[in-house]
């Protein structure tokens, strides 16, 4: 498909906008309006988001690139701040560091990896600070292999954004890289409370950056019941089939 220049504006305020078969090469493109759909789209930056969803609901990006216009001059490619947004079918890569989620956020069979961090900032595919509630992560292929990776998926209760994170379901994806291949726990000498109601199951941890998918091992700090509450680890395998229990570390 050949893609048209983009040649609207990149602060998005209108609500229903439709950006479909586009180049955009934006500093940062921001929509701060409901029910925006961007569809079929190369989103090229050089600002600290590739996309930011600053407020609204009901952002779409789907089968579209996310990237840099150089390698690693773009922080992260995408933050959902504004709620129940989708990000679908696309191919989020050579940023500094990936999704940061939202509220009802909706990641699906994404391509989330190959990023370039020249920076001194903790890279991941998928982040939460803290507070994030009802999100589906499924069916994507998640990575991190670039300098100062903490995870392909990090979920930190931090206080200062909101405390526990709530109603996360990690279902069948392909998990490779950090320190450890996924954060999921919460730090008691700083007063953090435990994510509750995390559901990981059927995922892969993979081998392409390490051995044990995270150069420590798969996950790192999980909380089972009954200190996290409704927390379930199922079905979660290695490269080769084997199971992988969230002792493993």
């Amino acid at each position: 498909m050949s893609l048209a220049p983009y040649s609207g504006p990149c602060l998005i305020t209108v609500a229903g906008t439709v950006i479909d078969g586009k180049d955009l090469a934006c500093s940062t493109l921001e929509v701060r309006a409901d029910n925006v759909r961007i569809s079929r789209s190369r989103i090229r930056a050089s600002g600290d988001f590739a996309i930011l969803f600053r407020s609204g609901t009901g952002l779409v990006v789907s089968e579209s690139e996310v990237t840099s216009t150089s390698p690693g001059a773009a922080d992260r490619a995408i933050a959902l701040w504004g709620a129940d947004a989708t990000v679908q079918d696309s191919y989020v890569h050579g940023t500094r560091r990936g999704i940061e989620l939202g509220n009802g956020a909706r990641i699906l069979g994404n391509y989330v990896d190959d990023f370039v961090n020249n920076s001194d900032a903790h890279a991941t595919a998928i982040l939460s600070s803290g507070g994030t509630r009802n999100v589906v992560i499924s069916g994507n292929t998640l990575g991190c292999g670039t300098s100062h990776c903490s995870s392909a998926i990090s979920l930190y209760p931090q206080n200062f954004a909101g405390g526990p994170n709530d109603d996360i379901v990690i279902d069948g994806n392909l998990l490779n890289g950090g320190g450890f291949c996924t954060y999921l726990g919460y730090t008691p000498a700083e007063g953090e409370r435990p994510n509750t109601n995390i559901r990981v199951t059927d995922n892969v941890f993979g081998n392409k950056y390490y051995p044990r998918c995270g150069q420590y091992g798969p996950v790192a700090s999980w909380t089972p019941p009954p200190t996290g509450t409704g927390n379930v680890w199922s079905g979660n395998t290695d490269a080769s089939g084997g199971p992988v229990v969230a002792s493993d570390v």
